[in-house]
């Protein structure tokens, strides 16, 4: 038997995406400004500005895209603090370069944009990505299970993984900034098809979700996360089938939702136990808004932009608090407030009346997963932000899928009023 695999130049600029997001399924060592300082994403962020640059010089059209505007300003807001804070407050460049890199992902969205517009791409975009993210997933929960037993660690995660978690390996391993950018919009949009499709002829989609989510849970360790994916879930789940939907499904629904919570509470109660100690996140969490509150004070305008010193920088302090334990990506708005000033709070709200207005026009079933991710996205705002450079994939593919959701339903109607118009005359 003949397998034919189709190739063309969509192919190829979206699987290095994938390929360059997971860092090579993390098999092969890189350099280090490429790891876990760089918050995972820079290698991402230098072959995305390749990309857009490329794609200016062979398509100047590439910037009428719905969120052109939007998201070109933020680069710039983000460029703008980040160089001012560096000369006002005295960052190095060490400092502040390799996150920066982090926001330059977002300029691939002019590219792929064009490029998953076309159905074909969308398609085999969407295998790419189920095989890349579950080959990733399954290496990583291979990872945990033989780091838990003895310690083996075969995987290049550089220095992802904490002190605290590499002598103590009965907490297993938690590694940050992997599974909270692309899988965040791509796990609701793998429900979002089983949905509209009644959970028929998904079995590899319903495969996916499970590993996917196993990752998280072993991997990412965040509850909050967890959470936010089936409350962004159910609610798909509750708009695509409301005409129809009994009251015996609703309640079934609520109580897998509510024992699904259940089985999260053994690890809510090791967050409860530490608050005890001052070392919870939800004392940090306090401590953390305060503190940045009183710096935002201070820099109110443009903030001290994208800055993340090594523990050896004098600026540590500053950015992280006296305890070193206060992280502008654990308090959300707070966080982008602090980051950007009143600049990027500007530039927010313009953004989330855009992405508004752009989901009331979408219609069709792609409409309920534009409101389910929308509102992941609000409710984000508050604890792990799409802003914060570890998550801003999450950010572009929210765009993305948002722009897809929207641009086919409008292509749609359009040739059904041409096809209206002709049979007329």
């Amino acid at each position: 038997m003949n397998i034919k695999i189709k190739f063309n130049s969509g192919r190829i600029i979206t699987l290095l995406f994938l390929l360059c997001d997971t860092r090579f399924f993390y098999l092969l060592h890189l350099f280090k400004g490429f790891g876990g300082v760089a918050s995972n994403k820079a290698l991402l962020g230098i072959y995305c500005i390749f990309l857009f640059a490329i794609g200016l010089v062979f398509k100047r059209h590439l910037l009428h895209s719905v969120f052109t505007i939007d998201l070109i300003v933020f680069v710039a807001i983000a460029t703008l603090s980040t160089a001012i804070a560096h000369y006002k407050i005295g960052f190095t460049l060490s400092d502040s370069i390799f996150y920066m890199y982090t926001y330059f992902v977002l300029l691939s969205y002019f590219p792929l944009s064009k490029v998953l517009l076309k159905r074909t791409n969308d398609e085999l975009f969407l295998q790419d990505a189920l095989l890349v993210w579950d080959v990733t997933c399954i290496l990583f929960i291979a990872q945990y299970i033989l780091f838990k037993n003895n310690g083996t660690v075969f995987l290049q995660l550089d220095s992802m993984i904490g002190a605290r978690y590499l002598y103590n390996r009965s907490l297993g391993l938690r590694v940050y900034g992997v599974f909270d950018g692309f899988i965040k919009i791509f796990l609701p949009l793998l429900a979002h098809k089983c949905i509209i499709q009644n959970f028929k002829s998904c079995k590899i989609y319903l495969f996916s979700i499970f590993v996917m989510l196993t990752s998280v849970i072993l991997i990412d360790q965040s509850r909050f996360y967890v959470i936010v994916i089936l409350i962004t879930i159910m609610i798909d789940f509750i708009l695509a089938n409301h005409r129809r939907i009994r009251l015996t499904n609703l309640v079934l629904g609520s109580v897998l939702f509510i024992g699904a919570l259940f089985i999260l509470y053994g690890k809510i109660s090791s967050v409860f136990m530490s608050i005890q100690n001052n070392t919870g996140s939800l004392y940090a969490r306090t401590g953390a808004i305060e503190y940045y509150i009183s710096i935002y004070q201070s820099h109110k305008f443009l903030g001290i932009g994208v800055v993340n010193p090594s523990p050896a920088s004098p600026f540590y302090s500053f950015v992280h608090g006296s305890t070193g334990i206060y992280y502008t990506d654990d308090v959300g708005i707070i966080g982008f407030l602090v980051r950007f000033g009143l600049v990027g709070i500007i530039w927010l709200l313009c953004f989330l009346v855009h992405i508004i207005k752009i989901v009331i026009k979408t219609r069709g079933t792609d409409k309920y997963l534009s409101i389910s991710l929308v509102t992941m996205f609000i409710i984000c705002m508050f604890a792990q932000s799409y802003f914060d450079p570890g998550r801003i994939v999450a950010l572009l593919f929210l765009c993305l899928t948002l722009e897809i959701n929207y641009m086919r339903n409008e292509k749609i109607r359009c040739e059904s009023n041409q096809k209206k118009q002709i049979s007329k005359i």
